[in-house]
């Protein structure tokens, strides 16, 4: 009875904010945000190539230029979608760790989409333009 007392009359752990869990679990969009992002991020990784063996993403990437650019570009919104679902993870919740991982997220949206977006468009956009290129020119591409 005691345990009770507190959840209703707690004004950090109240009822208020019990029911405000509930309603984000129930809506639809959210819930998709939160499963379907991780999943889609997921299905990006797998199709994203990795250089094997020499190392060379030039040659790596090659003719799947295309789908490695349409990973980056998916992954742009992805990476957004990510925060927001992480947000709403934290939602609610006080304390140092939710506090710090809503700060960290500003850093994750910054620096990782700029990274992520620059580096992966412009190797497949090199990829992409190097198919074109006779086999002395395409010397200059592999990096």
């Amino acid at each position: 009875m005691t345990t009770q007392h507190a959840l209703t009359t707690d004004p950090v752990i109240g009822q208020r904010q019990v029911l405000r869990i509930s309603e984000l679990r129930s809506h639809p969009a959210r819930t998709l945000v939160m499963f379907g992002t991780p999943t889609a991020f997921l299905i990006t990784g797998l199709l994203h190539v990795v250089a094997a063996g020499d190392h060379n993403l030039y040659t790596a990437v090659g003719d799947q230029a295309p789908v490695w650019i349409g990973v980056h570009t998916v992954q742009l919104l992805l990476i957004l979608l990510m925060a927001v679902a992480i947000y709403w993870l934290t939602e609610g919740l006080i304390g140092p760790a939710a506090q710090s991982s809503r700060v960290a997220l500003l850093f994750y949206l910054v620096f990782y989409s700029a990274f992520d977006s620059v580096v992966g468009l412009s190797t497949g956009l090199v990829a992409q333009y190097g198919r074109g290129l006779t086999a002395a020119e395409q010397v200059c591409c592999q990096v």
